[in-house]
């Protein structure tokens, strides 16, 4: 597994975070997207990081890996919004979450809002997740192509987020691990510069999550880096 994150070309900070379980035990690895002004977004990304890996670690074993997984980020997400509520400094923040955890030969990933989780297997490339963006919503509802989606000016208007409501609706998506498969997290300061083909070409390129990542985010900054980039690669799952 391998990460890398950049704070681009435009803006002040850095308010995306991820985690991997470098010196840890549990299978996960994570991808936040922060939102807010000043400091809040990068509050919100690193608390509801830090309060999923936390219920994580103290989740009941016996429970099925996707009621785990549901519970620990609407624990998170109550622990944004009410720091947001006691602080007028972080009014309004919130944050975008994508999380993969393996167990028992099987990928779980969590999601809310629009980073994304992608699988290359077989050579075959996929979305797995589906962005919560008004733009989304217009294209399911065969308003809009994905062609028009991917250039239209309010692609980013989430319209489902962490910490901004007390409560939030958590998607959970199950699929089989196999032998070779990569798996991709990112924000979207990356999809918004690198197309899904591109990601597919350098994903399926034979070389380490340390290269794919650094080649990634590399291309994002030629582009232009608008947003905060971040990238996250595991090959084979993350089990230890």
């Amino acid at each position: 597994m391998a990460a890398k994150t950049d704070i681009g070309c435009v803006r002040r900070s850095n308010q995306d975070t991820y985690y991997l379980p470098e010196g840890g035990h549990l299978p996960l690895a994570i991808v936040a997207d922060g939102m807010g002004g000043a400091n809040a977004g990068d509050t919100a990304s690193r608390v509801a990081v830090d309060y999923t890996v936390r219920a994580l670690e103290q989740a009941d074993a016996l429970l099925p890996a996707e009621q785990r997984i549901k519970k620990a980020m609407e624990w998170a997400n109550a622990c944004v919004f009410d720091m947001a509520q006691r602080d007028a400094e972080l009014s309004g923040m919130g944050t975008t979450m994508t999380l993969l955890w393996t167990e028992g030969g099987m990928a779980y990933i969590g999601h809310i809002g629009d980073s994304r989780a992608y699988c290359l297997h077989k050579g075959a490339c996929r979305q797995v997740t589906t962005d919560h963006t008004v733009v989304q919503a217009m294209v399911d509802q065969g308003l809009m192509t994905l062609e028009e989606a991917r250039v239209h000016p309010q692609r980013n208007w989430l319209n489902r987020a962490m910490g901004v409501d007390s409560s939030v609706e958590v998607d959970v998506i199950e699929a089989r691990l196999y032998p070779g498969d990569k798996w991709l997290l990112c924000s979207d300061g990356l999809t918004r510069h690198v197309s899904d083909a591109e990601i597919a070409l350098v994903l399926g390129r034979p070389q380490a999550p340390e290269e794919i990542c650094r080649q990634l985010v590399e291309m994002a900054l030629e582009r232009g880096g608008r947003d905060n980039i971040t990238v996250l690669v595991a090959e084979e799952g993350i089990e230890p």
